[in-house]
């Protein structure tokens, strides 16, 4: 099977009335995929009808709205890959399931839209059990990659970018496995070399107060106080504006409808503001 996925969700209209069928590549041999389970003589996948392709593979993939997976041709062996669950939302007290998920050309990473934010995940080796990854504690490599929400998210053909749309603005940045995780870890030891320091300087900050050296104490707290005051604090840059990330605002412009003529309203009874009748 050659492709990568079906563009476009317009495809299937809110998913209702649509079946899925395989076509061969000459037109001929039409066959209905019946999702193994589903009941008998019904092709329908729910929230899944988005077909998606692995390179190099024949089984076809989907997201229904709680797990991706993945199903021979003929809608058998279901193998469930990742499940992806972000912030809790305010109408539940658990996790909150992502919104979409896309796989990879190569079948190892996944982009999820969890907490209206994107991330890429790495898939792990399936075992018969669904992988539940929890973006804020997660078990296996993760990456945010939007501040500002994502509406889309897609992969290039060949896997080399991450897409993604928020409103009207496209955005994309470049996918190598091989760098992409690593600033994050370098980025997390950094951050747990930080707060050991403060976890240090509380500790020994306490110890001073019990020998009482309360005015050493006092006066180095004023110095540090004065001193982060000199700082000027650093303009936070959302992932969006990293130097990797190109974006691209989509404008429309067409003419505007301008009514030309007389329209005569007969019959009308008027309403006025002020006073009765």
């Amino acid at each position: 099977m050659s492709g990568y996925q079906l563009e476009g969700t317009l495809a299937f209209p809110n998913n209702m009335g649509a079946e899925m069928v395989a076509i061969d590549a000459d037109g001929r041999g039409i066959r209905k995929i019946t999702l193994e389970g589903a009941g008998s003589g019904t092709s329908s996948f729910g929230k899944s009808q988005i077909p998606q392709f692995v390179d190099g593979s024949d089984r076809i993939y989907f997201y229904d709205g709680t797990a991706l997976f993945s199903i021979h041709q003929d809608g058998s062996d279901r193998i469930n890959l990742l499940s992806v669950k972000g912030p809790k939302a305010h109408f539940s007290p658990k996790p909150f399931p992502a919104a979409d998920i896309k796989v990879s050309p190569d079948g190892r990473y996944a982009l999820a839209i969890a907490g209206y934010a994107a991330y890429v995940v790495t898939i792990p080796p399936a075992n018969g059990d669904t992988p539940d990854v929890i973006v804020m504690s997660p078990q296996v490599p993760v990456k945010k990659i939007t501040d500002m929400g994502a509406d889309e998210i897609f992969w290039s053909s060949d896997g080399s970018r991450i897409n993604w749309t928020a409103g009207s603005t496209i955005y994309s940045r470049p996918f190598d496995p091989a760098i992409f995780f690593i600033v994050e870890e370098e980025e997390d030891e950094e951050q747990e070399e930080e707060e050991k320091d403060e976890e240090a300087s509380e500790e020994s900050s306490e110890d001073a107060d019990m020998e009482g050296e309360e005015s050493e104490s006092m006066e180095g707290s004023e110095a540090d106080d004065e001193q982060a005051g000199e700082e000027e604090p650093e303009d936070y840059k959302f992932l969006e504006q990293e130097d990797a990330v190109s974006s691209y605002k989509v404008t429309v412009t067409v003419p505007r409808d301008v009514p030309v003529g007389t329209l005569l309203l007969s019959g009308a009874r008027v309403l006025t503001m002020s006073g009765a009748g």
